[in-house]
């Protein structure tokens, strides 16, 4: 998984390097926001059924 966030520029979102900065723009938040998602989704479709409350309870991919 790791790979394959790096190779779409992704990882920063999960390793914390990438963070919202609370007085960014409304674009900038969006931007972070729709970015988060695309390190959750493959994520979360990589794992069992038996471990997604493990993900879903998570605020995003660097908590998860």
């Amino acid at each position: 998984m790791r790979h394959l966030l790096l190779a779409k520029g992704l990882w920063e979102y999960v390793d914390g390097f990438a963070t919202r900065a609370d007085c960014a723009n409304e674009q900038a938040q969006a931007n972070f926001r729709q970015k988060s998602q695309k390190v959750s989704s493959p994520t979360i479709l990589a794992i069992s059924t038996s471990q997604l409350y493990l993900m879903t309870s998570c605020e995003g991919p660097h908590e998860a």
